[in-house]
């Protein structure tokens, strides 16, 4: 009973169905003229110094920290952080800064040799100073170097070609792909 209930108020309630008459057939629009390409915005050589300095003390400022409250995950995140924020400027540039990061790398590694002269000392003084030394030059080198090379990496960016690219193209009559690029 109560699905021949339910039958009848679904029917009573539909009513009946009505088409919609079908759209007047309009003329396909005129095919609109493709606009220039235009240039990309240059990329500001301020910024990328502002980049590098910021990401750098942000760096460094996590690792003072960690050490000053004694986390030892901070201070691991900012050092190791430290290796790749001077080169925030050229990564906004789209280049790697492969000097400074392998100054730096080299610097990592006289550190880690003076350590290791270190702790395989039994006497005061093993000579462990002077890889120290050269690893600190080093590093700072390096972070500086990052930093100081990265607005010839923007003109860089600015002076060469936009890249060529592939733009889809759909028209009333026709459909397809268009290469566009400056030469």
């Amino acid at each position: 009973m109560r699905r021949t209930l339910a039958i009848a108020i679904v029917v009573l309630a539909a009513g009946t169905a009505a088409a919609q008459p079908a759209p007047a057939a309009q003329p396909a629009p005129a095919a609109q003229p493709t606009q220039p390409m235009q240039p990309p915005e240059a990329l500001s050589e301020t910024t990328a110094v502002g980049l590098g300095l910021g990401a750098t003390a942000a760096a460094w400022s996590l690792f003072g920290v960690g050490a000053a409250t004694h986390r030892g995950e901070w201070v691991a995140a900012g050092f190791f952080s430290s290796l790749l924020a001077p080169g925030a400027g050229h990564m906004y540039a789209g280049s790697f800064d492969g000097r400074g990061v392998g100054l730096r790398l080299g610097g990592l590694g006289f550190f880690v040799l003076s350590v290791a002269m270190a702790v395989h000392c039994d006497e005061g003084s093993c000579g462990s100073g002077l890889p120290l030394a050269v690893g600190a030059a080093l590093y700072l080198w390096g972070t500086l170097d990052s930093i100081a090379t990265a607005p010839a990496a923007v003109r860089r960016h600015n002076a060469r070609p936009p890249s060529p690219v592939i733009v889809p193209v759909i028209e009333p009559d026709r459909t397809g792909f268009v290469f566009v690029g400056q030469f």
